[in-house]
């Protein structure tokens, strides 16, 4: 086999990304799903109880891998092992995936021979190399590899079990003084938790002063009430409070003189009339949305407009977006919500034209949205439509497959064979991945979302009105086989050159443009109402010599908004206190939005290099823990 070239270290290296990436998806529903099983348990018994039930499970599972993965198994268990690479289970894991996918040379071999250069290989897109494996084109073992990652995934889980259970062991042996006074602390952390905070108070406080775009101000109402009627005015009243008694308080902070010695300067420059044009003064007053005249006062100064006019105008901006917001709901008719329903909810997915929808993803959305239009007519237009129990049967493998094979054709006209291949062997994989079975829970989710659009609704997964949706895929599960028959002879008829651009799939060109993730920058949490955090964030990063110390508070800011950054931040440490910050940020105290395996694409996006250049995703995702990992946690404790 001889040692692998630079092109194709780097196609080991992006291989291993996606197996290391799929163990990191499947830890993190599997966690999820462990805490659920803790939160059950009444007391400590129970949950050592559990404890030792699941790993006696475990145990009996992963005695079942074949003797081709059990090395990899056993290696990846022992503790001793990991204490040898530092401690650094993350690094660790990639190792033995690394170990793994290395023994398909000759798969690595032949991918080497489509591209010219390892910065070619860095720049394909990530979906391209999780299609590899099920081509049969490339020499992988597809059963293999999936049976590896089965397995892996169950001995992360047995690891992280055994540390519980070697935990809770390590406690029973402190004295019981300690064991009581840990358990004190612990309940004034839980008690301090769960104390109700009044975000809105505190994203009032933040908006004061400060002159926010209407874009912007839109957004944060949006996010709180997601336009619903009765939340917009629940919000509306809550503003309202505030802003009439944060004005009232704010009064109360100017001393007679001043507002006397502020007054005589206008009273020199304007009239009276000009005054009142002006609104300097006023002959009404205003209690929330109620005007009024005040006989002891027919006119007054306007102390708010005389001493911080631009105090609260964004607060104020707030209030009018949302009156027209609520007109706008007020003004929409029955009528007009029956007849657009198929447009309205079809809006929802405008977004996926950049996301490249695939095809069983379409069918399931197109599905969804004639079920809603449908059951509206049905329940609105009762005297029109009639419930037809075998309309869905009709649909699905008349109308629905004819706008199939049409959207197919569609996608398809504008794209190189490169890209069409792509597309079609990606979706004709979905099909396997996509079954009707796996996904009758999700289309339940789709259909409630579709529904309910634009407006947010709680989805219940036992709710009755699941029934309806329920007979929808019942029709969709008996015609499935017809769109998937036909995916995979559109595929056939590619490879044969009968579609596309008249070439052959063997001289496929590459595509010279780079697809472009939909994650731009990091999403902080609490962005919405602490999002002051982050200044705190950035002066201790500073002050541990992490980021230059000429950054601007905006440009880093932005990097944690979700949004397009504008500048990148300039990382002084070192590359592995770089990788520490995010596997702790991202993956551990899990203080950002989930990126779907895409942080480390964003990092490079948001932090570069003291000389400008950008850093190697692959470097930085498999650096071990640094020395100064404490200076991080102390920064990170920040948020």
């Amino acid at each position: 086999m001889g040692e692998f070239s630079k092109i194709e270290i780097k196609i080991l290296d992006r291989l291993t990304e996606v197996v290391d990436g799929r163990l990191e998806s499947i830890g993190y529903d599997n966690s999820e799903k462990d805490r659920m099983l803790y939160s059950t348990c009444i007391n400590d018994i129970e949950k050592d109880k559990l404890t030792k039930k699941e790993i006696k499970k475990l145990q009996k599972k992963i005695a079942k891998c074949n003797s081709n993965i059990a090395g990899y198994i056993s290696a990846f268990l022992n503790k001793y092992e990991l204490e040898h690479h530092d401690g650094d289970f993350y690094s660790y894991r990639e190792r033995i995936c690394r170990n793994f996918i290395s023994n398909y040379y000759e798969g690595i071999e032949q991918l080497a021979e489509e591209y010219l250069t390892a910065e070619k290989v860095e720049q394909e897109n990530e979906f391209y190399f999780e299609a590899v494996f099920n081509d049969e084109l490339y020499s992988f073992d597809n059963k293999e590899i999936d049976e590896f990652i089965k397995y892996m995934a169950l001995a992360e889980r047995l690891s992280k079990f055994i540390s519980i259970l070697e935990s809770v062991e390590e406690e029973k042996k402190k004295p019981k003084v300690e064991v009581i006074i840990d358990k004190m602390k612990a309940n004034a952390k839980e008690r301090e938790s769960k104390k109700t905070k009044d975000e809105l108070s505190d994203a009032l406080d933040n908006l004061r002063g400060q002159q926010i775009s209407s874009v912007q101000l839109f957004k944060i109402i949006k996010d709180i009430t997601k336009l619903e009627k009765d939340a917009l005015e629940y919000l509306k009243d809550d503003i309202g409070w505030y802003l009439w008694s944060m004005k009232t308080a704010q009064e109360c902070f100017y001393s007679k003189e001043q507002t006397e010695r502020a007054y005589k300067k206008i009273e020199e420059k304007y009239s009276k009339e000009k005054q009142l044009e002006l609104g300097y003064l006023k002959k009404t007053k205003f209690f929330f949305e109620e005007e009024y005249e005040d006989p002891e006062e027919p006119i007054y100064i306007d102390k708010e407009k005389l001493l911080f006019p631009n105090e609260f105008t964004s607060i104020k901006e707030l209030i009018t977006i949302i009156d027209k917001e609520l007109n706008k709901l007020e003004s929409i008719s029955v009528e007009n919500k029956t007849n657009n329903v198929k447009p309205d909810m079809y809006s929802q997915y405008n977004n996926d034209i950049n996301e490249e929808v695939l095809l069983v993803e379409e069918l399931e959305k197109r599905l969804a949205i004639e079920a809603v239009e449908y059951k509206k007519n049905c329940d609105d237009l009762w005297e029109t439509y009639t419930f037809d129990p075998k309309y869905f049967d009709t649909y699905i493998s008349g109308d629905l497959y004819n706008v199939f094979f049409k959207s197919i054709y569609e996608k398809i006209k504008p794209l190189n064979d490169f890209e069409i291949n792509k597309y079609l062997t990606l979706s004709v994989n979905q099909f396997k991945t996509h079954t009707p079975t796996k996904r009758a829970e999700a289309f339940k989710r789709i259909y409630h979302d579709t529904y309910w659009y634009p407006n947010y609704m709680e989805y219940n997964p036992n709710q009755y009105e699941n029934k309806y949706p329920v007979h929808v895929w019942k029709h969709y599960t008996n015609h499935f086989h017809l769109f998937k028959e036909a995916s995979e002879n559109m595929l056939k008829d590619f490879k044969k050159g009968l579609i596309g651009n008249g070439r052959k799939q063997e001289v496929i060109e590459k595509p010279k443009t780079k697809a472009k993730s939909k994650h731009q920058s990091f999403t902080y949490k609490k962005w919405q109402f602490e999002s002051t955090n982050l200044t705190y964030l950035k002066e201790s990063l500073i002050d541990k010599n992490l980021i230059a110390s000429d950054t601007e508070l905006k440009h880093f800011r932005k990097a944690f908004s979700g949004e397009t950054i504008e500048k990148p931040i300039v990382w002084t440490g070192n590359i592995s206190e770089l990788s520490y910050f995010i596997k702790q940020l991202h993956n551990e105290l899990k203080l950002v939005e989930d990126l779907k395996q895409q942080q480390w694409a964003v990092t490079i996006n948001c932090f570069i290099q003291e000389n400008g250049e950008q850093y190697n995703r692959t470097k930085l995702r498999t650096q071990k823990v640094p020395a100064t990992s404490k200076n991080i946690d102390m920064a990170l404790k920040t948020l």
